[in-house]
């Protein structure tokens, strides 16, 4: 298989005249390797999909008869390439650990290997160490979902099936624990990463008519727990004709038996 080889850019008159060159890049995207390489490959591994390629403008602070940089040039150049080295590191990560001179090429510097910027005054950032500076910490936050959801059982038939919450985040979250707010509640996490998914289910033993309502609570490392509402309906079959429940009183504590066939044998 062909392999890159890096190739650095030629200045032309016309970049000159323009204030800027076309650069060309392409990617490994086993080892994640970048190399700069000229048209002519560029043409050749865009079509290869064992590698990414793109081409992208590279600004030239001043023109061909500035010997001397001016601040404002310096500035404007870093300003440019930092932003289009940003831009594009979206698509070929890693480009900005590649291209960390803001100001590789710049008038009186125009050649194959060009040499570190020492004009005037102070060194100019890296591309790296600005992108470091305006990054802002995403604080995580995990999602439950849906708010709510609802079981129904009739006493003596199947339990209810299972069903399932998903939990996920703006950002990877680890550590993922789940917590049911009652005894008759069961919840079981796929994963303690985001993104991860809860089986619910209702236990059903021992319960009597009712309604029964608790939550599902999910909490992570370095996040505010979130809850889901989950409610169960316990009814008897419309075929049951008397259930004697805890706390129910009778009167009268005895029965008689009946003596016409056309009554039920009640049996305390």
């Amino acid at each position: 298989m062909q392999t890159p080889i890096d190739t650095r850019p030629r200045i032309t008159n016309t970049a000159i005249s323009n204030q800027y060159v076309t650069r060309y890049f392409v990617q490994s995207v086993s080892n994640k390797k970048i190399y700069e390489v000229d048209q002519v490959q560029y043409n050749v591994f865009k079509t290869n999909p064992y590698y990414i390629a793109i081409q992208m403008p590279w600004i030239i602070a001043g023109d061909a008869n500035t010997k001397t940089l001016g601040s404002q040039l310096i500035l404007g150049a870093i300003d440019k390439n930092i932003n289009i080295v940003k831009y594009y590191n979206e698509t070929m990560r890693g480009l900005s650990r590649k291209l960390t001179n803001p100001l590789e090429y710049f008038v009186g510097n125009f050649n194959e290997q060009p040499s570190p910027v020492t004009t005037v005054g102070a060194t100019p950032p890296t591309i790296e160490a600005v992108e470091a500076a305006e990054e802002v910490p995403v604080a995580p936050v995990i999602t439950i979902s849906p708010a709510s959801m609802s079981f129904s059982y009739i006493i003596g038939q199947s339990v209810p099936q299972s069903q399932s919450l998903s939990v996920t985040s703006n950002v990877a979250v680890s550590g993922l624990s789940v917590v049911t707010g009652s005894s008759w509640l069961s919840g079981s996490l796929s994963s303690t990463t985001t993104p991860a998914t809860i089986n619910i289910t209702p236990v059903v033993t021992g319960l009597y008519s009712g309604s029964y309502t608790s939550t599902v609570t999910v909490s992570g490392t370095g996040v505010s727990s979130v809850s889901s509402s989950v409610t169960l309906s316990v009814a008897y079959s419309s075929s049951v004709l008397f259930a004697y429940e805890p706390g129910m009183s009778l009167s009268p504590a005895t029965f008689t038996r009946a003596t016409s066939a056309s009554y039920n044998e009640l049996v305390s």
